[in-house]
């Protein structure tokens, strides 16, 4: 089956759906979006999607207040009813001199940003995707051919249906397999010889926002 679209997002991660969700909404939903998505999500589990959290700042939360899709407010909105406001950050390295402590009642504002479950969020996403008649998702599925010219790409999935669009959006990680087939390369620039771990951790007293 061959879908004709404008534009496809390979990645239906957070930064794939916020994607459509914005392109559709500054296109008053006139635009037909495809998002290919090679695993489905496990909300339950978070490790089944993705069990991080994010810190959003104030900035970032006005632009999210910008997209708004069709019958569903804004992702500000959204956002504020699943995460936690930053109202104070302190900035500062263990026996080296100098901190920073900035505070939004300071600066005359309600929070700083916000701290977000990327499993929550995910799951209010895919709901709202799902609502947008013109935003149409392949999942599982992925990209098994790509072909692209000065006028469009052509995309054969794995499950044999193909999607012709004019934009092609790489949303799926950092070493993305779309931007190296369209020779797109990622580049280390410096190895700091230092590893990091993530972790959730559940405190014992209040962290005071």
């Amino acid at each position: 089956m061959q879908h004709q679209c404008d534009i496809v997002s390979v990645g239906g991660a957070v930064t794939g759906s916020v994607l459509a969700l914005a392109l559709s909404s500054a296109t008053q939903h006139q635009i037909n979006i495809a998002i290919v998505e090679k695993a489905v999500p496990n909300y339950a589990e978070q490790g089944g999607f993705d069990a991080r959290s994010i810190a959003l700042s104030y900035g970032s939360l006005q632009k999210l207040k910008a997209i708004t899709p069709l019958d569903q407010g804004n992702l500000n909105d959204l956002i504020d009813s699943i995460a936690t406001p930053i109202e104070q950050i302190h900035v500062s390295d263990q026996t080296h001199f100098g901190k920073t402590r900035i505070k939004a009642s300071e600066l005359k504002l309600t929070k700083l940003g916000m701290v977000v479950e990327l499993a929550k969020l995910g799951e209010k996403l895919a709901k709202m995707i799902a609502a947008q008649p013109n935003i149409h998702i392949f999942c599982p599925d992925t990209v098994e051919q790509l072909e692209r010219d000065s006028h469009e790409c052509r995309i054969t999935l794995a499950s044999q249906q193909q999607l012709k669009a004019q934009l092609l959006v790489a949303a799926d990680g950092i070493q993305s397999h779309i931007a190296q087939q369209c020779g797109v390369e990622t580049v280390l620039l410096k190895d700091y010889q230092q590893s990091a771990i993530v972790a959730n951790v559940e405190l014992v007293e209040a962290h005071h926002n």
